[in-house]
């Protein structure tokens, strides 16, 4: 929503979208690169040419205009969060509304994707078996995700959870409205931490799976607590799915994560490597 507001609106929002050609997608583009975003316009340019074939796939518009080597090239990313780093980011996510802090202490915490956390629903979490199941429509798999919750997460929920409540977890006023405020949260944090190198919300995410190896998890574990698919043959004869591997594995993270921001937890029994 936060994307087409600002970077697709301002261009095309006026024109129909049956009109849309070749020459409207690059001024776009272009646009989103004048403001020093290359990385954000293949983005935008990605879910823009997705809605076009949306819309061809309906019959909104007759065809949708193609493109050869558009994107600019990216760099895979590599940034991962010191430990000192993660603390100082727990301490400033205290400072910047309940909201905005929990959807940040999830997101390190479970090490998912940014908007499986925001859109996360009552009725997705157990709290009785500390699960957290993503429905396969909403997932990037099209494959059901289950996300142990460990006693850290629990935390952060037990201290959301009101009796009767329903709708997303992370919800102001409204439980229908989910939290639309990602981008803002980042940038908050930014600002307070001090932090000299930029980072990003997928950071949290890469710095829990490069975590998890480091606690000692195998990785077949560690691909699917993150909710990476096998594959190759291992995806077809392999169908165990890992539950009580990533259960340990999260409770191992949450652990490393409490000590390193200096909080404690008497339900929480830091894991040595090798546990």
């Amino acid at each position: 929503e936060a994307m087409f507001r600002d970077h697709i609106l301002p261009v095309a929002g006026k024109r129909l979208i049956r009109k849309i050609r070749r020459a409207d997608v690059v001024e776009i583009v272009e646009f989103v690169k004048s403001k020093g975003m290359k990385i954000q316009a293949n983005r935008v340019f990605s879910e823009f040419m997705a809605m076009l074939r949306w819309a061809e796939q309906r019959d909104y518009i007759d065809g949708v205009p193609s493109f050869n080597k558009f994107k600019t090239k990216e760099q895979p990313r590599r940034r991962t969060l010191t430990g000192e780093e993660l603390g100082v980011l727990w301490e400033v996510s205290k400072d910047i509304g309940k909201l905005s802090g929990d959807f940040i202490r999830l997101l390190i915490l479970s090490g998912q994707r940014r908007d499986d956390v925001r859109l996360m629903r009552w009725d997705e979490i157990d709290m009785k078996s500390c699960t957290w199941t993503i429905p396969a429509d909403r997932y990037k798999t099209r494959m059901t995700h289950v996300v142990p919750l460990s006693t850290p997460i629990m935390k952060v929920l037990h201290a959301r959870n009101k009796e009767g409540v329903t709708g997303f977890v992370l919800a102001g006023g409204d439980q229908e409205k989910p939290f639309n405020g990602a981008s803002r949260a980042l940038r908050r944090l930014r600002a307070k931490s001090n932090i000299s190198e930029n980072f990003t919300l997928h950071d949290f995410r890469r710095t829990c799976r490069s975590g998890l190896s480091r606690l000692g998890v195998d990785d077949v574990t560690a691909e699917l607590v993150i909710g990476h698919i096998q594959q190759g043959m291992q995806k077809v004869y392999d169908q165990y799915d890992r539950i009580d591997e990533r259960t340990e594995a999260l409770q191992r993270w949450g652990s490393y994560v409490i000590s390193v921001v200096g909080e404690s937890d008497d339900n929480i029994v830091p894991m040595s490597r090798g546990s």
